[in-house]
């Protein structure tokens, strides 16, 4: 009964909505298929409640997003921090949080790199498919204007092949060696906006 106040930025999914707070740097979820990062099991949570802070002391969230594996498998959720790492939790069976296996995770992990040997690194901008109950994929754009994609690439909508991928991977064609500016994924495709020069 108590208003959730102080929210700066929401994604929503059709399982599950992913809140945060920049005033007081708190985390918040409510949906069918929502996990809280404390290892607990993903449950139907009627109201907004707090969920685990997965980032370091004196880093900061710079962007949030979610995507939805289906109405079963439920919600996963992405924290680009100042840090520029991507910090991952939830729903995982297209391999969307990009640590190299299609298990889910309950607690807070770190996306990989492309050879899943260390934490991605030097990530400027995220866009996760969170429009449609299916091809739970994820593009994101690294400092030097380079796009890598991952998760379900379902008749190629994240510019993979379509069996997808479970680790970060760039983006096949021509936008693969093109510096990017902006991505947006969609239910069923994906768009962007190459950097201009």
């Amino acid at each position: 009964t108590t208003p959730l106040t102080g929210i700066t930025d929401f994604q929503i999914s059709q399982t599950g909505i992913f809140a945060y707070s920049q005033t007081n740097n708190k985390f918040y979820t409510w949906g069918t298929h929502t996990f809280l990062g404390d290892g607990t099991a993903k449950a139907n949570r009627t109201y907004a409640t707090e969920m685990t802070n997965p980032l370091p002391v004196g880093v900061t969230a710079k962007q949030i997003e979610v995507t939805v594996e289906n109405t079963v498998s439920g919600t996963a959720y992405y924290v680009l921090g100042s840090d520029k790492k991507l910090y991952a939790l939830g729903s995982n069976g297209s391999g969307q949080l990009g640590n190299n296996t299609t298990v889910d995770s309950k607690i807070w992990i770190n996306t990989l790199n492309p050879a899943g040997t260390a934490d991605l690194t030097d990530v400027n901008f995220i866009s996760a498919s969170h429009s449609y109950d299916r091809y739970p994929g994820i593009s994101v754009i690294l400092t030097n204007k380079r796009l890598l994609a991952w998760g379900d690439s379902g008749l190629g909508m994240i510019g993979l092949t379509s069996s997808g991928a479970n680790l970060p991977t760039p983006v096949l064609g021509p936008i693969g060696t093109t510096d990017v500016a902006y991505v947006e994924n969609g239910g069923h495709f994906s768009s962007v906006i190459k950097a201009q020069n």
